[in-house]
């Protein structure tokens, strides 16, 4: 990188007085640690060692390029500044930016199970905790890493307790993790502490994590905590496929009464979650929810799906727990396929619109303290396939009473007529009992050009979808497109981009097999297909 100029810097606010140090160091599995130690290519730093900042050579605004290898564990206790200039991908800032060198292929792999001294070890870790304080991390990128872990044991015996290798573990403020592949770890994919403030996990891959206990699976592959008027956590544009136990939950608990709350899960793609674990027991993809008031949260553009029916987006914990109800929820825009919706004792709805729910059983479960008003904001939702069927739990205890567990539940079944007329909501909704037209859908990545994630919802039962890539790859730019599926397969289509529509394969049988000793499931019906797309390098 070039130095910033001085000019610029004296045009930012409060940005004068930092030194706008852009260097870049290379560290690798062999490296060293000393004063003696350069950091270049042909000197290259201990990871570690520039995890704790190279003693204070690394600065903000800095680069770690890590060379391809495989690392052990690591703790990243240096920290960026929150200050940058520019939009991308011309911005210039004073983050710390962890990355491969040249593309390489970098993977941070653990091999413990996790032990009863320890709980939660993690193979990647963004702050530290130390003598009861968090430390370091603070506007740290993390961009295009591998983490994994190599140990086959995945199932536990001692019912009840979580102590298995998570995969990253997030205790900084405003730090980010893009582009990663997160997978095969035996605890969480990927969380996100409440000390973790505004932080942001992009465009990450994360699949197969978690482990089996004698009661269930457990180990989300996205599970995230934030304290009301924090700042908002974002996460957006991810995939989660084929966790132990959910693919997305946002959580708050007795203990902890707001760590719920100012979350954005934004269109990411959640399917076939729980499927690894041996118990199969029912999960959802996306839990917004706990036991505790998840408010001011936004659900919005999301694309859920299951091969086996069953709930594709839960709000809300539990129907009878007045401690769940929760304000100012958005949820729109969703794609719920061979699943249902789920909405618990929602006291504000801020916006719930513009989601199509495409499933065969009971579409819409509402549950619903009868004294709190249902908004108009609930409207132009489209419900398709199968029975007109509609669940309207109605709760008639006070919800402020001392008894959160035992309110009485009037359970009614409307269809939709009834549905609209008796509740007052979704006036310009539609409903077919037929499936609809196909759904393509390209989230383009905001962080790295000529790269995004497609779905394809494959209603029509067609064997090939045409797809436009135009807002993604320039003409003449080589490309390579992958099934998220087989990720470590071979390469589905690659070329030269031309313009024109991109004729891709549907009725696909290859998935990548789950490490370790829990269920290997087979690749989605060509009903459902989620692809990457990424530009070669030259």
């Amino acid at each position: 990188m070039k130095k910033i100029s001085p000019f610029i810097w004296m045009l930012t606010i409060h940005l004068i007085s930092i030194d706008a140090y852009t260097k870049d160091f290379i560290v690798s599995s062999y490296g060293k640690k000393g004063k003696e130690v350069t950091g270049t290519i042909i000197d290259p730093f201990d990871a570690q060692y520039a995890f704790d900042g190279a003693n204070g050579r690394i600065r903000p605004g800095d680069r770690i390029l890590m060379r391809g290898g495989t690392y052990d564990p690591l703790v990243v206790r240096l920290s960026g500044s929150s200050q940058s200039i520019g939009t991308f991908p011309e911005w210039k800032g004073t983050q710390i930016h962890i990355l491969p060198y040249d593309g390489e292929r970098v993977i941070i792999e653990s091999s413990a199970m996790g032990s009863k001294t320890t709980g939660i070890d993690k193979c990647l870790q963004i702050g530290d905790y130390d003598n009861g304080r968090f430390t370091g991390g603070e506007d740290v990128w993390v961009w295009n890493l591998e983490v994994t872990s190599a140990n086959p044991n995945r199932i536990r015996t001692e019912s009840g307790w979580v102590g298995a290798t998570s995969g990253v573990w997030i205790y900084a403020k405003r730090c980010r993790l893009i582009n990663c592949l997160v997978y095969d770890n035996p605890g969480v994919g990927v969380y996100s502490s409440v000390v973790g403030r505004e932080s942001r996990i992009y465009g990450n891959i994360i699949f197969s994590n978690g482990y089996d206990d004698k009661d269930r699976g457990h180990g989300h592959n996205i599970y995230i905590q934030n304290e009301e008027g924090a700042g908002r956590k974002i996460v957006k544009h991810n995939i989660l496929w084929k966790a132990a136990n959910m693919g997305y939950q946002s959580y708050a608990s007795f203990k902890t009464p707001s760590r719920g709350a100012d979350i954005s899960c934004i269109e990411n793609i959640s399917f076939n979650n729980g499927t690894i674990s041996h118990t199969r027991k029912g999960v959802y993809q996306i839990l917004v929810g706990g036991y505790s008031p998840v408010n001011n949260a936004e659900v919005d553009g999301n694309h859920v799906y299951n091969d086996n029916p069953g709930t594709g987006i839960k709000i809300g914990y539990s129907e009878q727990n007045t401690n769940t109800i929760y304000r100012n929820l958005v949820a729109k825009n969703n794609v719920i396929h061979n699943a249902s919706f789920i909405v618990e004792n929602p006291r504000d709805i801020r916006s719930f619109k513009n989601n199509k729910i495409i499933f065969v059983g009971t579409k819409m479960t509402l549950s619903h303290f009868d004294h709190y008003p249902l908004s108009a904001t609930w409207d132009q939702n489209e419900y398709y396939d199968g029975i007109d069927k509609f669940q309207y739990r109605v709760l008639t205890s006070d919800p402020d009473g001392e008894a959160p567990w035992n309110h009485p539940v009037e359970r009614k079944y409307y269809d939709f007529t009834e549905w609209r007329e008796n509740l007052g909501i979704d006036r310009n909704a539609q409903y077919s009992a037929d499936k609809p037209k196909n759904i393509v859908k390209i989230f383009k990545n905001e962080m790295e050009l000529g790269r995004a994630h497609i779905v394809v919802h494959n209603f029509e039962g067609l064997d090939e979808a045409q797809i436009d890539l135009s807002a993604v790859l320039e003409k003449g730019q080589e490309y390579k497109l992958r099934d998220v599926q087989n990720l470590f397969g071979e390469v589905l289509i690659s070329g030269k981009y031309n313009g024109s529509l991109l004729t891709v394969p549907l009725d696909l049988d290859v998935a990548t097999p789950t490490k370790g000793n829990l269920r290997t499931i087979s690749h989605t019906h060509r009903r459902f297909n989620v692809f990457l797309v990424e530009k070669m390098e030259k």
